[in-house]
């Protein structure tokens, strides 16, 4: 019996069957069953950034260590040079205008430390007005927007730095840091570089080659790394936090738990391991753990957009709609440019079949980042699912377009030709599908029914025998079809 094809195909969408997570470029897959005899294993995209962050902010400056020293008299003190000043006040030791400078870098740092930002800044710039060459406080500057992730304004003061100080290490350092953070590993490594070999063993230069290394997927290299940087400073939280991301990436979820953990006991004030510890529970899909992780990650950081990000997720894949609604809008309001937050606000609506308010959210996400893939695809389902086929075409091409290396669009497109009918066109993006991706099941299943409805029996027989290994089930299914 032939496959009708006058049925709406269902793309898969919110049905959590399995959760894959991808690279930050292609979101993490929710693929869902098909539920009918339609092609399927189109896939609606979490976008979770995957992985979590290398590490916290740099350190401060560095304040000398005889700032604001009082100057007293040479005299020795008796009891007579008591009794003769006990009635007259002393006036305070004049500050010299060196301990202007050390004492408002001093203040810069722990307003720093506090969140304090406006204050901090001011107090650096406050000591740049006492003395305009003072590279520290260009460093703090730095210091002040890489921690509210502007990192391109605190390259520039890190920049302003190295032009005073050419041979401050720790400049060079938070420098490449900051690019490392852009995600623009190939600008970040002349610094590093330069970091190291004016300081051979800066425990925080070794550290963050290390975080070149993971960038680079060479893994061996990026632990070596940070093993040394341990051993030069045992009490140093963000190596152990690599190390963490780095098992993390190779699905050594057990060693990755201790490393978070390691940099937790040495600072337990640093949000990010608590961030990466949540995301290698919500990996695992022990979803309350990674909520707990997360919440105590947002009490340090209140204004931390990723981790309400990913609350939200973990509040999705519960299906608590409410609450994961709530945390993508704290995201937004972090950060208002937080593409992967809009995204999952459309999961959401996709979830409760608000089709136009999905697609509301995916146009935004598409807007905060134009070349992520991730929202043309989901845009395509919702498009699909409001019979605006054209428009899904439209944006599943797009999706190849930013990502020609991802099967899920070209599978999503194979599906549209399918319902239109276009089965030659079909069976072009099914091949295309499994060329990029061989272990992908739903497009052995979507080839079968192309195939039957090609009147190939036997090459449709093929793709069962192939999914026998792939899917058992789906082989199933598809053998049911084909036995109609």
């Amino acid at each position: 019996m032939a496959v009708t094809t006058s049925r709406r195909i269902k793309p898969y969408g919110i049905i959590l069957a399995s959760l894959v997570m991808l690279c930050f470029s292609q979101g993490s897959i929710l693929a869902q069953d098909p539920s009918s005899d339609g092609p399927g294993g189109g896939s609606t995209q979490a976008g979770q950034p995957a992985g979590g962050q290398v590490g916290g902010g740099p350190a401060n400056p560095a304040i000398a260590k005889t700032s604001r020293s009082v100057k007293r008299s040479s005299q020795p003190s008796t009891a007579a040079n008591r009794r003769s000043t006990s009635s007259k006040k002393q006036p305070p030791p004049e500050e010299s205008l060196s301990d202007k400078v050390e004492r408002a870098l001093e203040e810069g740092n722990a307003a720093r430390d506090g969140h304090l930002y406006t204050q901090a800044e001011s107090l650096y710039r406050k000591a740049l007005s006492l003395d305009a060459k003072d590279a520290r406080a260009y460093i703090g500057l730095g210091n002040v927007y890489f921690d509210q992730d502007k990192f391109n304004q605190a390259i520039e003061f890190y920049r302003l730095a190295i032009k005073l100080q050419p041979a401050n290490a720790e400049a060079y350092s938070n420098l490449g840091y900051s690019f490392i953070r852009l995600g623009k590993s190939t600008e970040a490594e002349p610094f590093i570089k330069q970091a190291l070999a004016l300081d051979p063993q800066s425990a925080t230069a070794i550290t963050r080659q290390g975080h070149l290394y993971r960038g680079q997927k060479k893994y061996n290299e990026a632990i070596e790394q940070y093993r040394k940087a341990i051993s030069l400073k045992p009490d140093y939280a963000e190596p152990y936090n690599g190390l963490g991301l780095t098992y993390e990436d190779q699905k050594n979820y057990s060693d990755a738990m201790d490393q978070f953990r390691k940099a937790i006991s040495l600072r337990p004030d640093w949000p990010l391991p608590y961030f990466n510890l949540g995301n290698v529970y919500l990996d695992q899909k022990i979803y309350a753990e990674a909520i707990d992780q997360y919440d105590k990650a947002v009490s340090l950081k209140p204004d931390y957009a990723a981790a309400y990000s990913r609350l939200g997720f973990a509040y999705f894949y519960q299906k608590k709609y409410d609450e994961a609604i709530a945390n993508f809008n704290k995201a937004i309001v972090a950060a208002p440019n937080n593409s992967s937050s809009y995204n999952g606000l459309g999961l959401v609506y996709l979830a409760q079949k608000k089709y136009e308010a999905a697609a509301e959210q995916y146009q935004k996400a598409i807007t905060a980042a134009p070349n992520w893939s991730v929202p043309y695809q989901n845009l395509g389902d919702v498009y699909h699912l409001l019979n605006r086929d054209g428009e899904a075409i439209d944006a599943y091409r797009k999706a190849i377009s930013i990502s020609p290396n991802w099967p899920y669009p070209y599978n999503s497109l194979g599906n549209m030709y399918y319902a239109q009918r276009k089965y030659s066109e079909a069976l072009e993006q099914y091949n295309k599908t499994i060329s990029l991706q061989p272990n992908f099941a739903a497009a052995y299943y979507n080839l079968g029914l192309v195939y039957l409805q090609l009147k190939n029996k036997d090459a449709a027989m093929e793709q069962y025998r192939k999914l026998q290994t792939l899917d058992p089930a789906r082989a199933q299914r598809l053998l049911q079809v084909l036995n109609k």
